[in-house]
């Protein structure tokens, strides 16, 4: 699939999902959305951008925690989108701002932000090295990126963790190792400040395509995440999560 056509797929599947309340108790953590509210470096009059914002769940609690930042959510969810308007005008909300995008072209001018943040979406990228170039475009001088994603294990050469997210059909790429990313960024002028390393479990649908997968494992592989089967249902026990806060040098 070209572009065009993984950020359809992944804009159908997100219609759905980021409204279940099932999925998004799945998601939330509390104690993971402290450290990285504590890891952002908020200035007065900031401008933040939010990428990927979903449901809002970064853009709401730093647009509430500092009302002098102007914040903006974006995401491909449109649906979701209007959502968090709705809740934006209800709660008057001055200093927050929500607008869909096409996943691809980000629709800013260069150097028009102070602070840029993504949480789970950076797999999601359909041309990762294109995306970072564009995020490096307007980001200002000394401003800074916070990116939390999952992360691929360095020993896992068939990538088996990408092969059960695929099965999900919502546009996931794949994850990306530590070293990888923090390179990516590099290449753009856009240095590593501060990680921590956190850790997350996901538990799969009840589907036959995650049985075979995981029947398919050898024991080495299944150590990597704890990939376990309980109830039929299957776990990834262990993944971990970089919380990266970089700075544009």
């Amino acid at each position: 699939m070209n572009s065009k056509e993984v950020v359809q797929s992944a804009k159908e599947s997100f219609e759905k999902i980021l409204l279940n309340e099932k999925y998004s108790s799945i998601i939330r953590d509390d104690r993971h959305l402290d450290l990285l509210l504590n890891m952002l470096p908020l200035k007065q009059c900031s401008e933040v951008l939010d990428i990927g914002t979903g449901a809002g769940y970064l853009a709401f609690p730093v647009a509430q925690q500092d009302s002098s930042c102007n914040v903006t959510g974006i995401d491909i969810a449109e649906k979701v989108i209007i959502q968090n308007q709705v809740k934006v005008k209800e709660n008057h909300i001055e200093n927050l701002h929500f607008s869909s995008f096409d996943g691809i072209n980000y629709p800013f001018t260069n150097e028009s932000m102070d602070i840029i943040m993504s949480r789970y979406v950076f797999h999601h990228f359909p041309d990762v090295e294109m995306a970072v170039k564009q995020i490096a475009g307007i980001l200002r001088k000394n401003g800074k990126i916070l990116l939390s994603d999952p992360v691929r294990n360095p020993d896992d050469k068939k990538k088996v963790i990408d092969k059960f997210m695929q099965v999900k059909g919502d546009g996931h790429i794949g994850f990306y190792t530590q070293e990888e990313i923090t390179s990516l960024f590099a290449k753009n002028g856009i240095y590593q400040a501060d990680l921590k390393v956190t850790c997350m479990e996901f538990p799969f649908p009840e589907k036959q395509e995650y049985n075979t997968l995981f029947n398919s494992l050898d024991n080495e592989e299944k150590e990597m995440y704890n990939i376990y089967l309980k109830e039929n249902i299957v776990w990834i026990g262990n993944i971990n999560v970089v919380n990266i806060l970089m700075e544009k040098r």
